[in-house]
């Protein structure tokens, strides 16, 4: 089943960005994350989207992470349901320095794909 949540995920996220002129960038990236509670963590998202940058500004990197839990084994826990409801402001540096900030959001499964796409764009509008 990740495999198929992953696969998901990769197609939603090109969906969402192609309007926009972005696109898929192959193999994703390991990137370290400074959060705005201190912390820092490095991981390897499982999607990296670039949009081109507007006006001469520089294209933006949306590193994607697609998340999923075996819920029949283990029940939902109040750190599953902050994760999913919290909106937080991260740095991300990649192996050349700041890559940027972005805004982690959370999409629910239970809507429809197109759904899903609409609320991902207005979050890059």
């Amino acid at each position: 089943m990740p495999t198929l949540w992953e696969a998901v995920v990769r197609r939603l996220g090109a969906e969402a960005v192609g309007p926009y002129g972005g696109h898929a960038v192959p193999g994703g990236s390991g990137i370290t994350v400074h959060g705005d509670l201190g912390n820092v963590s490095a991981f390897r998202s499982d999607l990296l989207l670039r949009c081109p940058g507007r006006n001469g500004t520089p294209s933006t990197l949306l590193p994607v992470d697609a998340k999923y839990k075996r819920y029949e084994r283990h029940g939902v826990s109040a750190a599953d349901v902050h994760q999913l409801l919290a909106r937080r402001t991260l740095q991300v540096r990649g192996l050349h320095g700041m890559l940027g900030v972005i805004h982690v959001l959370g999409i629910g499964t239970c809507v429809t794909p197109a759904q899903a796409t609409a609320w991902v764009g207005s979050v890059l509008r």
